[in-house]
This record gives structure tokens, sequence and C-alpha cells, in this order.
């Protein structure tokens, strides 16, 4: 499952780019949203894999015998590393360019594609080498456009594993780093 949330520089979350769709009997944004986009990327069926139990729809999952389960954005097996990037890594670009904290989030067991869907492989870049060649292309064009501005970008790439968190920034450090709770 891949998740993006906003949050602007008081914490408060952003409009997401599901509650800004149009839809048919409005002709404007819908209401304002504070919750987090959630999307889930199905990889391919392997030939062990029952044909048929698991089916997508735009926003729902469904599994043959249960209900089905809801989500902001459902990817297939063919769905391509672009498409997600264009559905979830885009919009957050823009935000973090209009002040806005930016988090994406893969969830999921193990063999089920969150590496992939966030790293890629070869010359099919995921979400994460997308999203740093978009923002690195902003800042550049931003700064050329107007050279008395300066723009600066934080980041923070970390992996929980075992309720361990650790900095893949700084993969070297032995230091743990502690998993607080914001009330």
């Amino acid at each position: 499952t891949l998740f993006r949330s906003l949050r602007s520089p008081t914490g408060l979350r952003s409009p997401t780019a599901a509650s800004l769709r149009k839809t048919p009997s409005s002709p404007g944004p819908r209401a304002v949203s504070r919750a987090p986009i959630v999307a889930v990327r199905c990889r391919p069926a392997s030939k062990d894999d029952k044909s048929g139990i698991v089916t997508m729809e735009e926003d729902a999952v469904l599994v043959e015998g249960t209900a089905p389960f809801c989500f902001d954005h459902t990817f297939g097996g063919v769905s391509s590393q672009e498409q997600v990037y264009q559905t979830l890594g885009g919009p957050l670009v823009d935000k973090a360019f209009e002040g806005w904290n930016s988090t994406v989030l893969a969830y999921g067991q193990t063999g089920s594609g969150k590496s992939h869907s966030m790293l890629g492989s070869g010359g099919d870049p995921g979400v994460i080498p997308r999203l740093v060649a978009a923002i690195f292309a902003r800042k550049a064009s931003l700064e050329a456009s107007a050279p008395e501005l300066k723009v600066t970008i934080r980041v923070a790439f970390l992996e929980i594993h075992n309720e361990v968190l650790s900095d893949l920034l700084d993969p070297t450090s032995a230091a743990r780093l502690d998993v607080k709770e914001d009330p």
C-alpha cells in the first residue's frame, strides 16, 4: 500500500488531490478533506496465485467472498511507474513548493513490491527517483528565474522494521532512533 500525506508548516494537513477532484454533481472542488491519500498497488499475479480472486476497480479492490476494500487510487499489476508517480508523487512536488511538508510511505508484507514501487529498477525509476529529479529540476528553474531566491530542501529517508527506526541516509550510524507518539 502506498500513501502520501500533506502537512502544512503549522502541522495541519493540506487539501489533497482527492479532495480537490471535481465531481459530476459539482462544477468546483469538493469540500476540503484533511485525510491522507491512500492508494494500493497490486503486483502482477504469479503462476502460483489463484486467478480471479482479486479484481481492481478505480477506487476499490475486490477480493472474492469479502466486502470491497476502498482506496483513493488503485493500481493493478499492469500499472506503470510513471502512472503511479503522476497520480501520487507529482502533486507532492507542487505542494512542497507551496510550503507544505510531504510524506510518501510504502507499507506491505515482504515481497509485495514496496521497493519496486518506491525505487524502481534499471531504466524504469520508481516514485523516489522521479520525486528527487522533479524537486531538483524545479529548484534549478526557480533559482535561475529569480537569482535572489534560495530554495532549501530537507529530506528524511527512514525505515521502520520490527519497531526499529533507521536513518537510511546514514546507514553507518549505530545510533538508535526512538519512535515517539505525538498526541
